[in-house]
This record gives C-alpha cells, sequence and structure tokens, in this order.
C-alpha cells in the first residue's frame, strides 16, 4: 500500500523501507514501543488500555498506516483534508482490513479539532510533515487529552527555537523531551486544558501564526 502511496505521490522521495522504518521510530518516541511505558502503553507495545492516536495531516499513510498494523490495541484516527488521499486511505484501510478501529478522517484539523468527538479525545498525536511548528502545536494540542502527547517529526538540523516554551504554555503545552539524532523527534505534553479559542481558522493560523 505505501508503495502504490508513493507511485501517486503521498509521500516523499525516500524509500518506501526508509519511512516504514521512520515511521517506526515515530511509534517508539511516542512511547508505544519499547521502553519504560508511557500514556498507558507498556514495555513491547502492548496497551494497557486501549489508546486513541490520531495522525494529524495523514497524507499517504505514514505513519498511520504502520503504526496500525504494528500496534493492533490502538485506535488510530487519520485526520487529512485532502480528498484524494482520503480516497486512498479509505482503500488502504479496507484493504489491510484495518477498518474496525482505524478511521479516516476527511477535515480540516483546525476544524476537526473543535468537533466534539475529536476535540481532547486522543492520548497521542503523531505529526510528519504537517505544518510549521506554530501550526501543529495549535491545532495538536487541541486533539489532545489530559497529559496526551504531541510527537512531531524533526528535520536533520534541529534548531531548539523552532519550540519556544512560552507560546507553548499558552496552548497548554511543555517540553517534555527531544528524541535523536536521526530520526530527530519532538515530544509535548498537555499539561492544562487548551484554550477554548484554540485552534484558530485556518487561514488565521497561517497568516498570524503564535510565533
Amino acid at each position: 500500500m505505501l508503495r502504490r502511496a508513493a507511485e501517486l505521490g503521498f509521500l516523499g522521495g525516500r524509500d518506501v523501507d526508509e519511512h516504514i522504518a521512520h515511521a517506526r521510530a515515530h511509534a517508539v518516541a511516542a512511547g508505544l514501543t519499547g521502553g519504560v511505558a508511557v500514556g498507558g502503553v507498556a514495555v513491547g507495545g502492548a496497551a494497557a488500555e486501549p489508546m486513541r492516536v490520531c495522525d494529524l495531516g495523514a497524507g499517504g499513510g505514514v505513519p498511520g498506516l504502520v503504526v496500525a498494523l504494528d500496534h493492533p490495541s490502538v485506535s488510530i484516527t487519520l485526520l487529512e483534508r485532502s480528498e484524494r488521499c482520503c480516497a486512498f486511505l479509505d482503500r488502504a484501510v479496507d484493504d489491510l482490513g484495518l477498518a474496525d478501529r482505524v478511521e479516516v478522517l476527511l477535515a480540516d484539523a483546525a476544524d476537526a479539532a473543535h468537533e466534539p468527538d475529536h476535540r481532547g479525545a486522543y492520548d497521542v498525536v503523531l505529526s510528519r510533515s504537517f505544518g510549521p511548528p506554530a501550526a501543529t502545536a495549535e491545532c495538536g494540542a487541541a486533539l489532545l487529552g489530559a497529559g496526551g502527547l504531541l510527537v512531531v517529526s524533526e528535520p536533520p538540523t534541529v534548531e531548539r527555537s523552532r519550540w519556544p516554551p512560552a507560546p507553548l504554555a499558552g496552548l497548554g503545552l511543555e517540553l517534555e523531551r527531544r528524541v535523536g539524532p536521526e530520526p530527530n523527534f519532538v515530544v509535548l505534553r498537555l499539561v492544562s486544558p487548551c484554550p477554548a479559542g484554540r485552534p484558530r481558522p485556518w487561514a488565521q493560523i497561517v497568516k498570524r501564526p503564535l510565533y
């Protein structure tokens, strides 16, 4: 399925195997595999309790589809605003037999984050190439439940100024840790409720970023 996604131009220029490896590293950074239990997930990736995960800007299904296949106790929402990508994802979910616990949501993230079924509904939000840090934080924070984790894939050269403490605190987020080197991730935790007015409409997020 991911090879088909690559053929359709839904993935970046990397080899498909590299995309899979990166998705699995993303899961590790989120505490979904190995290490000390994080967010209710036990060592080895078996969830102690059912978890809800959102792939923010799912595109061609990386990391969401890989995480869904690797972690059968996790429910995942693939949030994407491209109709073309969602049509592909719908077919992939059916073909892979994941329809019982993977939802494809065609929506703008800034809108979905205000819907009752999605606001504050997720234990983990995964983000890879969704948008600039400020936009990712603003949309991701509103999707998280109390204590939830926003885990963002970072570029090879990481600038610490990408995640300034004060604007993050205004969204209820706190930088918990950085994971790397390559692939690099930043892990943010929701430590207080995201304000009701966040996220703003997407046009405002783009025009007037929080930082």
